[in-house]
């Protein structure tokens, strides 16, 4: 059996145990040849350094570890921000004590069936022990899938916080023997970060099918600007990111970082999901650029890509049902119910632009569809970024012109439609006016015109009406503030 140890010396030397219980110095020029043999004679070195530093702190670690990462889908926007908070008061105090935060993700279930009755896994009758402890915290043997955050000292690796630590929270929290090391196929370990770290200084994040591709699109064009698109924040549900996501969207971005560039990033349902919100509230001095359109409109999209059945009767979405006309959507009361949950914005919309504040940019698609460089040209100084380019031509993506469905040949559909998207409408109109406020508190009332508050007319107005385009790019081109603010709680590692 080989071990190296270090000597607390100038020259370091190896001493070789030998089957004799002698203690052999070794030169030191054959450091890395006997470092090579003891790697694949006896693997690597035993986690000493961790095992120690973690005795040394366990009452303390074990303190701030055992929290629930995974958001609840259940709940309003206080308690998802109550859970961010608790999140991160854990992985503030682990790294005050000079640790790193981990998930440890074991397959509890699996495991118990593993180990309980086998003599060789060394925890014979473990689970078995453990059913009498109705208060236990998490009930290891029917649990599926056990998810709880770990503090370990910084010189634990996540080889050493499977082999280490996980066994000694599993002792600690179920109140049974010392526990012996699970099987790598049951546990996953990976290291936490915070929201803070994320290198990005504006996100499209909505609103889906109201022309998010052309605004992200529009915006890489400029060369001080860099867009990314892709489900960054849907890989998990999480309060927390993982350490090798941060570094991943670093990369990302690598060659970009210079001073001068933007690093943005779009995903058009952004705005609709409460873990999403607070997670990207908790990004520094981030820009959230989101669209406004005609709610009626968008649902007219919506059913026409995903409700309206083919030539044969089919849905393109094989399994899913189809209707043949917005009329027939109508008379199934059910279906169009269903269809109105799934996609109404405006309670969402408003949620957002409360949370940023003045960090917070609202564009109409009017406004990018009849005058897109008017837009652009107010969203670069609202980003404080130089001009777009004179001869750059901003494009339409993702656009289908003409009549795709009955909704402007049938004027009773189009009343009732109007009729049962009042809610929306009238949420679209207090986010503009949300907008409008921060607006004249940063520069003053409009002077003039129709933009004075007697003659102004209501954005539901507006988006009702067939001068909706005019009106609506009017209110769509007034700039939302001129200065970021930092609502981040990120702690400092």
């Amino acid at each position: 059996r080989l071990v190296i140890f270090k000597r607390p010396s100038a020259i370091l030397r190896l001493l070789v145990l030998v089957q004799m219980d002698a203690l052999v110095p070794v030169p030191r020029c054959c450091l890395e040849h006997l470092a090579g043999i003891a790697a694949t004679t006896m693997g690597p070195t035993p986690p000493h350094d961790c095992l120690a530093a973690f005795d040394s702190q366990s009452d303390e670690l074990f303190a701030i570890s055992g929290g629930k990462l995974r958001a609840s889908h259940i709940g309003s926007d206080e308690a998802f921000e109550n859970q961010f908070n608790q999140a991160e008061q854990h992985l503030q105090a682990c790294w005050d004590l000079g640790g790193r935060f981990w998930e440890l993700r074991l397959r509890a279930a699996d495991l118990a069936r593993a180990w309980d009755g086998n003599p060789s896994s060394g925890c014979l009758g473990c689970w078995s022990a453990m059913a009498d402890h109705s208060d236990l915290m998490l009930d290891f043997g029917r649990t599926p899938r056990v998810d709880v955050a770990a503090c370990a000292p910084k010189v634990c690796g996540a080889e050493h916080v499977a082999g280490v630590v996980l066994p000694r929270w599993m002792s600690t929290m179920l109140r049974t023997r010392a526990m012996p090391v699970p099987s790598p196929e049951f546990v996953e370990v990976r290291e936490l970060s915070h929201w803070s770290f994320l290198p990005l200084d504006l996100v499209v994040a909505g609103v889906d099918r109201c022309g998010t591709n052309s605004l992200w699109r529009g915006l890489d064009a400029h060369p001080h600007i860099e867009m990314h698109f892709g489900n960054f924040f849907f890989r998990h549900d999480n309060v927390l990111p993982y350490h090798d996501e941060v570094t991943e969207l670093r990369d990302m971005f690598q060659g970009r970082l210079q001073r001068g560039i933007l690093r943005g990033y779009s995903d058009p349902i952004l705005y609709r999901h409460r873990r999403v919100r607070q997670a990207l509230s908790r990004v520094s001095n981030l820009t959230v650029l989101a669209i406004a359109c005609d709610p009626l409109g968008r649902f007219e999209k919506i059913f026409w890509k995903f409700r309206f059945c083919c030539k044969d009767g089919r849905n393109p979405r094989p399994g899913k049902p189809c209707h043949r006309s917005l009329s027939e959507l109508l008379e199934d009361r059910r279906a169009l119910a269903l269809v109105e949950e799934d996609w109404a914005v405006g309670e969402h919309l408003l949620v957002l632009l409360r949370l940023f504040g003045r960090r917070a940019k609202l564009v109409h698609q009017e406004l990018l569809r009849l005058a897109p460089r008017q837009a652009f040209q107010d969203l670069a100084r609202h980003l404080g970024i130089e001009p777009f380019a004179s001869g750059l031509v901003f494009g339409r993506h993702n656009s289908e012109s003409g009549h795709r469905t009955d909704l402007c040949k049938n004027s009773s559909v189009l009343s009732e439609l109007q009729r049962r998207f009042e809610p929306e409408y009238r949420s679209m109109e207090e986010a503009v006016t949300l907008v409008l406020r921060c607006m004249l508190n940063t520069y003053g009332r409009p002077s003039g015109g129709r933009g004075g508050p007697r003659g102004t007319p209501t954005a539901a107005d507006a988006l009702r009406s067939r001068r909706g385009a005019r009106l609506c790019k009017r209110v769509g081109a007034l700039p939302v503030g001129g200065r970021r603010l930092s609502r981040s709680a990120a702690p400092k590692k």
